[in-house]
């Protein structure tokens, strides 16, 4: 789910107490799927660096570095996203 997705689920009637929970609580999800997405980010550029060193195949280190690295599924899917992108 994109960032955008998530900010049109804030409701329109902006004066309840509801609204106030609501956009803090989506304002901190999407500051969390930013930070993961910018974390992944990083995690490729430094994957396809090593790939170019070694001169390897990347999608060969990809498979290797995600099977055994990431624990969290979360996180792989939102990786494997990227690298489908």
């Amino acid at each position: 789910m994109g960032i955008m997705q998530i900010k049109n689920m804030i409701p329109r009637y902006k004066s309840s107490k509801l609204y106030y929970s609501q956009t803090v609580i989506l304002g901190q999800a999407i500051d969390y799927i930013s930070f993961m997405e910018n974390k992944a980010k990083k995690l490729l550029n430094e994957i396809e660096f090593s790939a170019n060193m070694i001169n390897v195949n990347k999608e060969i280190i990809y498979a290797h570095f995600l099977s055994d690295k990431l624990k969290d599924i979360s996180f792989r899917k939102m990786v494997i996203d990227i690298i489908n992108s």
